[in-house]
């Protein structure tokens, strides 16, 4: 089964060429070096992951305030990051995790980091020490992985 976050960058750094005049005569392949293609891959990877990122975590701070200001009960913020699917409850991940997972690597998620130290609402103030956190779990191990991964598929094309 092909891996949906493989695709969904395949998808974006194609758009993002076009866009920005990086495509050879043959409009397929790049016109950059292989190397210089594969660091493109990763600037993109990286600067989108941490827009999605901090968008989400402002999504999540808005929906966690409304909950603690509807309850007042701290301890059930925990359950505003869960969703109803066919499967039943589960863990609404962030955008940055799905990439870690579907990668191989297995980093906690971010409310479990949240909770376990102790942040609980503040998560705007507590995003820089998570990033920092997934650097010492192989974030950018991961990031040059996905970068390959689609100069590989990219630049052959």
């Amino acid at each position: 089964m092909e891996n949906p976050v493989v695709l969904e960058y395949c998808e974006t750094i194609a758009e993002k060429m076009k866009a920005n005049g990086l495509l050879g005569e043959n409009r397929e392949v790049p016109f950059l070096s292989e190397e210089d293609f594969c660091r493109y891959c990763e600037q993109m990877i990286v600067s989108r992951e941490l827009e999605i990122l901090q968008a989400e975590v402002m999504a999540l701070e808005k929906l966690a305030n409304r909950y603690q200001e509807r309850f007042n009960i701290i301890g059930s913020v925990h359950k505003t990051f869960f969703e109803e699917t066919p499967q039943g409850k589960e863990y609404k991940y962030l955008h940055i995790e799905q990439m870690l997972l579907a990668f191989g690597y297995a980093p906690m998620g971010f409310m479990d980091w949240l909770l376990e130290r102790y942040c609980y609402m503040e998560f705007s103030n507590a995003l820089p020490n998570y990033i920092e956190y997934l650097h010492t779990i192989g974030l950018e191990a991961c990031y040059k992985n996905l970068a390959q991964e689609l100069s590989r598929r990219l630049y052959s094309k």
